[in-house]
């Protein structure tokens, strides 16, 4: 199946289930997972937090708010549009918490196709 063939069936699926992604992965296996997976990442991070983060095929942004509640500014981007609508809602959420407001400001939301990051010029991307 040619390339963009593939993208366009992984971005419809992908907008379709995005409501509710997030509990799709959402049990004890999946828990696990990311605990190992974090820990795993998490001593190859630069010590800097200004150094920006690309969360590159974010999803619903679960490895990307990470990043940004650590201090990171990061920048999410998806193919999938209703994906990025998660992360919006999610930001929108930390806007209202004053704890969390500053970071959430970090953030960028961009759509992208991870294959073809040409639209992105050096002055736009938060790394």
């Amino acid at each position: 199946m040619p390339r963009h063939q593939s993208n366009e069936a992984n971005r419809r699926y992908h907008d379709r289930v995005a409501s509710r992604y997030d509990s799709i992965y959402d049990d004890a296996y999946w828990d696990f997972h990311d605990r190992i997976t974090w820990n795993h990442l998490k001593p190859l991070l630069p010590r800097e937090l200004t150094a920006a983060a690309l969360d590159l095929g974010c999803g619903t942004g679960k490895w990307g708010l990470k990043l940004l509640k650590i201090g990171y500014p990061t920048t999410f981007t998806d193919l999938a549009n209703n994906m990025l609508q998660e992360v919006r809602k999610k930001l929108e959420e930390w806007a209202a918490q004053p704890d969390l407001a500053g970071k959430a400001a970090r953030a960028t939301v961009r759509q992208a196709d991870a294959t073809d990051l040409r639209g992105f010029d050096a002055g736009s991307l938060n790394w």
